[in-house]
């Protein structure tokens, strides 16, 4: 039982230690990646319904999945150059863009900084991971 609980603890300390790794946009990512998926609960998860591209800028309307009752149900979304998107499809992860992004997709979304409590609320992405 000790030896069990030994090995746990040292195969976590080796995750934790592994080096970040970065990839271009569309390749797998290793062990890094993980890191930049928050493990807290998303701020909304969701279809993306409207796509704004006015005034060299990025917002998502994103309305929440109609079996899901947690965060917000309907969300505009900025979509600024240090959010983090991510694309999640059979297991794997890798890295996407911002300018991938369109009507229809699913998408968990976590938000950075304030949030406008107008309807529907307004916020900052700082995460998007698109479901696939």
């Amino acid at each position: 039982m000790r030896i069990e609980r030994l090995t746990r603890m040292l195969a976590m300390a080796a995750c934790l230690a592994a080096p970040a790794c970065s990839s271009a946009p569309g390749e797998p990512d290793g062990p890094g990646l993980s890191a930049s998926v928050p493990t807290d609960a998303a701020s909304i998860i969701g279809d993306i319904t409207e796509v704004d591209r006015r005034n060299g800028g990025l917002r998502i309307l994103v309305e929440q999945i109609p079996t899901r009752s947690a965060g917000y149900p309907v969300a505009w979304i900025s979509v600024s150059p240090g959010t983090d998107v991510v694309r999640r499809a059979d297991g794997s992860v890798s890295r996407g863009s911002s300018q991938e992004l369109e009507v229809g997709m699913k998408v968990q979304v976590w938000f950075t900084g304030p949030v406008a409590e107008s309807y529907p609320v307004q916020a900052t992405a700082q995460t998007v991971v698109v479901e696939r």
